[in-house]
């Protein structure tokens, strides 16, 4: 059977980078009120209807992504734990 390598300090180190990710696109979508405001201040509805169209779909998506990472980045440093307990456990076991 073969083996699987496992290296929980690199599991730990790419949880960091995907937790920042999903930071900074909260971020952004929480910035979308100063959009909004510039926007509405426009005299064309045409216009301010477009935008609200397209912002309520760009919206769903970044929220989506940033739970995405967020949930990936919990994951990889939790499996990065988890191996570590294992491996310490099995060779206390021994």
């Amino acid at each position: 059977m073969p083996e699987i390598e496992v290296l929980p300090p690199e599991l730990t180190a790419a949880a960091a980078p995907l937790r920042r990710a999903a930071e900074a696109l909260l971020d952004v979508a929480d910035h979308r009120r100063r959009l909004v405001d510039l926007v509405e201040a426009s005299p064309s509805p045409r216009l301010v209807a477009a935008f609200r169209a397209f912002l309520a779909s760009w919206e769903l998506t970044v929220w989506s992504a940033a739970e995405d990472a967020g949930r990936v980045g919990r994951d990889v440093a939790g499996a990065g734990a988890s191996y570590v307990a294992h491996e310490s456990a099995l060779v206390t076991a021994s």
